[in-house]
C-alpha cells in the first residue's frame, strides 16, 4: 500500500514533467524522476486542499479518482502528441565506455538506494516518538483523516484542528495532507 501511495504521485509528477520538458532532449531520465515525486505530491496535496475548501469529503473517492483520471488523460494526451512516456525511458546515464565516472555514478546510486531503504525500514518499524512530530504533524493528519475534512464547518475551537492541537494552525498543511 505504501508503494502504491508513492507510485501514484510519482507517476502523475512524471507525466507533468514530461509534458513540461517535452522539447528538452538534454534532461535525462534520472532528472525527470527526481522532479516527479515532489511535483506529483504537491499536486495531489493541492487538490486535497482545494477539495477541503469546497467542502468535499477527503475520502479516497474524492482524492484518488481525480488523480487517476489526470494520469489517464495526460497519458493519452502525451501518446497522441507522439511524446510517449516510454521514449524517455531509453535514456541511459551509464551508456558508454566503462570509465571511472560511470563506476562512481553506480556507487553513488547504490549508496542513495541503500540510504533510502534504511529510511523506509526505520520509519516502517518504529512509531513516531518525537514530540514535535506528534504534536504538530501527526495529530493534525489524524484529525483530518477521521473527520474526512479540513474542519472548516466545525466550531471555532476546532477550525483546522484547533481544538485537537493548539499550535497546528501555525504550521503548513502540506505534511498533514501528505499523511492523510
Amino acid at each position: 500500500m505504501i508503494l502504491l501511495a508513492l507510485l501514484i504521485p510519482t507517476l502523475l509528477g512524471y507525466l507533468v514533467v514530461t509534458l513540461l520538458l517535452k522539447n528538452d532532449p538534454k534532461t535525462g531520465m534520472l532528472e525527470r524522476l527526481a522532479l516527479s515525486y515532489p511535483l506529483g505530491m504537491g499536486l495531489v496535496t493541492m487538490q486535497m486542499f482545494l477539495c477541503g475548501l469546497l467542502r468535499l469529503p477527503l475520502t479516497l473517492a474524492w482524492t484518488g479518482l481525480p488523480v487517476v483520471a489526470e494520469i489517464i488523460i495526460l497519458s493519452l494526451f502525451l501518446g497522441k502528441r507522439g511524446r510517449l512516456v516510454c521514449s524517455t525511458l531509453s535514456v541511459n546515464p551509464l551508456k558508454g565506455s566503462a570509465t571511472a565516472h560511470n563506476f562512481l555514478l553506480l556507487f553513488l546510486m547504490a549508496w542513495v538506494a541503500a540510504k533510502l531503504s534504511t529510511v523506509f525500514i526505520e520509519t516502517g518499524t518504529r512509531p513516531i516518538w518525537a514530540w514535535d512530530s506528534w504534536y504538530n504533524w501527526s495529530v493534525g493528519a489524524k484529525v483530518f483523516y477521521h473527520s474526512a475534512s479540513l474542519l472548516l464547518d466545525a466550531p471555532g475551537q476546532d477550525f483546522f484542528g484547533r481544538g485537537a492541537v493548539s499550535r497546528f494552525i501555525d504550521y503548513p498543511l502540506l505534511n498533514p495532507l501528505m499523511q492523510v
